[in-house]
């Protein structure tokens, strides 16, 4: 009997993986085991080093590690929508959820009206979609890798540093899916897919906007940058700002200001200056916060610099762009914009061929990412 049910488990098990293809079930695993640790290590250091489960949002402390910083005005949106009234709060002063873009906090209203939940409702669309961000970078990888190329650059993806936020309430994992989704759909030529998400992409963060230019790259790279063969089909690039504009009006409805989201930053201590003004002032500065977010920005800069002839040139563009524009109005969660920078993950995977070299980077990565994880559970500003 116990051989008869083994065997057919056993049976179960191969047709089931003969269904899921490889890729999937690659994602699947470093996934679950990826957030299976992070929970354990997030737990316990809220509970180790804070005393109590601060950031509640829900009644389960595993659940609520992932919420931490703007979570809480994601939630607030959702719940109560946008207001043109500020903050009042001592921590908070002067600051508006205008500032926050809707598309994000519109799916945690949907959802959440039927699950009862906003806050588990963002847990679920920011897990969702890093899964289908994985899925399409894996494809669009194989357009022109092996597929060891592509499972590397997924391996690489959860283990990035600040890799933890996709699976937090954060407007990172929806923004990757977006992002990758258009250069996938891109590279097939099917542009009035590309539109329709370059559209979702600038109504999920203001720098999603940006992607017309990468999209007009790959558009003219496919036609040999000859103007001749470009055809009204590039007219669906047009899309992309319709979603800046719709929030821009909205802005304009509840606080007479077109540019309200880009003028309340300041309330952030965001201001617009020179990027390596902000960059050396984070080198040299005595918050060890500060030069965190900096050194962070510098290796990782320069690893997308050094790998730039291993990409395209529209992965090159979204990465100088990504990096640039939020340097631009300072320093503070750097790290945490490095998250689009998607190319990285393929530089990565095409600078560690050796095995050894590999290993390498993976024990280093996971060592950083677990100690940056243990700090975001406890509301450190390393991460934010």
């Amino acid at each position: 009997m116990y051989s008869l049910f083994g065997n057919n488990l056993k049976s179960a098990y191969n047709n089931l993986s003969k269904m899921v293809p490889e890729e999937i079930r690659y994602i699947l695993l470093l996934f679950i085991l990826s957030r299976f640790i992070l929970i354990i290590i997030g737990c316990y250091s809220r509970l180790r080093y804070c005393g109590s489960d601060f950031f509640h949002f829900t009644d389960f402390i595993w659940l609520n590690v992932w919420g931490v910083y703007d979570s809480g005005w994601y939630v607030s949106i959702a719940n109560n929508w946008y207001s043109s009234h500020l903050s009042t709060y001592p921590t908070t002063l002067n600051q508006g959820n205008y500032a926050f873009f809707p598309l994000y906090p519109l799916l945690m209203k949907l959802i959440g009206s039927i699950i009862g939940s906003t806050f588990i409702a963002g847990l679920i669309i920011s897990n969702i979609t890093l899964l289908i961000a994985c899925f399409f970078l894996y494809k669009l990888i194989l357009i022109e890798n092996d597929p060891t190329i592509a499972k590397k650059a997924i391996k690489y993806t959860f283990l990035f540093p600040v890799a933890f936020i996709y699976s937090g309430v954060f407007t990172e994992s929806l923004y990757l899916a977006l992002l990758i989704m258009c250069f996938y759909y891109a590279r097939k030529e099917q542009w009035h897919i590309v539109g329709l998400l370059g559209l979702f992409l600038s109504l999920t963060r203001s720098l999603g906007v940006f992607v017309i230019f990468p999209m007009l790259l790959e558009y003219l790279a496919i036609r040999d940058y000859k103007v001749t063969k470009v055809k009204s089909n590039v007219l669906y690039l047009l899309l992309i700002p319709v979603g800046l504009a719709i929030f821009s009006v909205y802005n304009f409805y509840f606080t007479g200001d077109f540019f309200a989201f880009i003028h309340i930053q300041s309330a952030w201590g965001r201001h617009l200056d020179n990027p390596l003004n902000y960059l050396l002032h984070g080198l040299f500065s005595n918050h060890a916060e500060e030069f965190f977010w900096a050194f962070f920005t510098v290796v990782f800069t320069v690893l997308l610099i050094a790998g730039s002839s291993l990409i395209r040139p529209s992965y090159l563009l979204v990465g100088v762009y990504s990096i640039i524009i939020p340097l631009s109005s300072g320093i503070a969660s750097m790290p945490r914009y490095f998250l689009a920078v998607f190319p990285l993950y393929i530089i990565m995977a095409k600078l560690t061929k050796n095995k050894y070299t590999d290993m390498i980077l993976t024990a280093l990565l996971i060592i950083v990412q677990c100690y940056l994880m243990a700090l975001w559970a406890i509301g450190s500003p390393f991460v934010m």
